[in-house]
């Protein structure tokens, strides 16, 4: 073998081998996510309940409301999605524990001094688990 077809030889190794690690497969020939454990997937719905009492005294239903969700896990990292006008959101995060919390811009809260601001409702807590789906609704109650 020539030595020039040696050397071209050699360096095309970590080449190869840079390929395939990021093909994602381990040493026993599986594959994985270089990037960490499997994503899970939290879809729902944010929905207004309440409300004036509408006409004939009978009282309003569930109504899909558009809005921002947050999402903040262990370590306080924020994930935030917005919601369609039909209220429905999808994310996909990493596996873990977070506290939920939503806001709309149709939902203001109005202090003393008359100026109406979004607020964030009160956290509720999600467990995402990876390959799986979570499904939740959260509801926005209006007295």
């Amino acid at each position: 073998m020539k030595l020039a077809t040696v050397v071209s030889y050699l360096a095309a190794l970590p080449l190869l081998a840079a390929c395939a690690a990021s093909q994602g497969h381990d040493s026993t020939g599986r594959g994985h996510d270089p990037t960490g454990p499997a994503r899970g997937t939290v879809t729902g719905r944010m929905v207004r309940e309440g409300g004036p009492i509408g006409p004939g005294g009978q009282q309003p239903g569930i109504h899909p409301i558009n809005g921002t969700v947050r999402f903040t896990g262990r370590q306080h990292q924020v994930v935030m999605v917005h919601t369609s006008k039909a209220g429905r959101f999808s994310v996909q995060l990493p596996p873990g524990r977070y506290q939920v919390s939503d806001r709309s811009p149709k939902m203001l809260l109005v202090g003393a001094n008359g100026i109406g601001h979004q607020t964030w409702s009160r956290p509720v807590v999600v467990t995402v688990s990876g390959h799986h789906v979570t499904r939740i609704t959260l509801v926005i109650a209006v007295p």
